[in-house]
């Protein structure tokens, strides 16, 4: 929002507002101002309207994303004023402003901070943007493992960093919540990587972490194959795309490749984008590991791995495959 012109600002103490409390560090963004539509549109809870193909038929399918609650998606804390900001509001409020670096002079290569998902100067170009960072990168503790919570994007770059450095990475399971309480996510801990490295990761990719002396968790295996079809996949690419920007080692796996099969050999996780089955020639799976299937290609794993799951919002008329002829390698 920031980067198409949002004024967007920050609490510089705690406030009380509409008989609610708001913390130091609150982002506020007042509806006041030109482009407060699109503000609107990003924040607010979406209803997808119920449209049918016909007056009884099945839903009609959007043609792209049916909706973009950022609130949902990326649980942020939405709160909308229901009358105009007070005055110790408004005088809480610290205007963001950054230093903007000029894209005509940028080093496009070694340019920009390193906890951003855009490469190179990023968000950088524009101060309102460029003002908006994560808290520093600290690590509380002691030992020399670094534990990282999952729920942090860039606990990936950090996990793939030390990987290729030669390190060791186990999975600590999180615990499903009781009574609709929510629960916690898994951590990663990473072994057998110099504490300067932790550091300078913890530090370039603004990272919450805990040192631990232990070594508890499931190893980690990165043998990663994704599936590339034989004609052109606009969710391979996506998927091709943020596998790249947080830095996992993978390898496209082409028609070629599952003929010749010893795929297990190989590979430890297959990702299949989003195909439908017809379009999927043969099996992955009879090997073992593990097969992560995107939209459309659930359907094929649920036929042909015989799951004990339905897709529930198949049309029954729409036709099915069959590849029971076919080997599994």
């Amino acid at each position: 929002m920031a980067f198409v012109g949002v004024r967007i600002g920050q609490l510089n103490r705690t406030i009380s507002f509409q008989r609610m409390t708001f913390d130091e560090g609150t982002w506020v963004i007042p509806m006041n101002q030109e482009f407060a539509a699109l503000v609107r549109e990003l924040l607010d809870v979406q209803t997808y309207p119920d449209l049918r193909e016909y007056p009884t038929g099945p839903p009609e399918q959007p043609y792209d994303a049916a909706g973009w609650t950022l609130p949902y998606l990326m649980d942020v804390r939405v709160v909308a004023a229901s009358e105009p900001l007070s005055e110790e509001v408004h005088g809480a409020i610290r205007p963001l402003r950054g230093t903007a670096v000029d894209w005509r002079t940028a080093d496009e290569q070694g340019g920009g901070t390193q906890f951003d998902s855009p490469p190179g100067i990023g968000f950088d170009t524009d101060a309102t943007a460029a003002a908006i960072i994560p808290p520093t990168g600290r690590a509380t503790g002691s030992g020399s493992r670094l534990v990282i919570d999952a729920a942090q994007n860039n606990a990936f770059r950090a996990l793939n960093r030390a990987i290729a450095a030669g390190g060791n990475v186990r999975f600590l399971q999180g615990q499903p919540g009781d009574d609709g309480q929510p629960g916690s996510t898994g951590r990663y801990v990473i072994d057998g990587v110099s504490s300067s490295l932790l550091n300078r990761w913890v530090d370039e990719l603004a990272l919450q972490a805990d040192r631990t002396g232990g070594s508890d968790g499931v190893p980690v295996r990165s043998r990663i194959g994704l599936y590339r079809p034989w004609r052109a996949s606009i969710d391979e690419g996506w998927i091709r795309w943020l596998l790249e920007q947080y830095e996992f080692q993978f390898e496209n796996i082409t028609n070629a490749m599952v003929r010749s099969g010893n795929l297990r050999q190989r590979f430890d996780v297959i990702v299949l984008p989003a195909e439908r089955s017809q379009t999927i020639l043969d099996g992955f799976a009879k090997g073992g590991g593990t097969l992560v299937c995107q939209n459309q290609s659930s359907d094929f794993a649920i036929e042909q791995l015989h799951l004990p799951v339905k897709n529930a919002v198949r049309s029954s008329s729409e036709p099915t495959s069959s590849l029971a002829d076919r080997s599994w390698e």
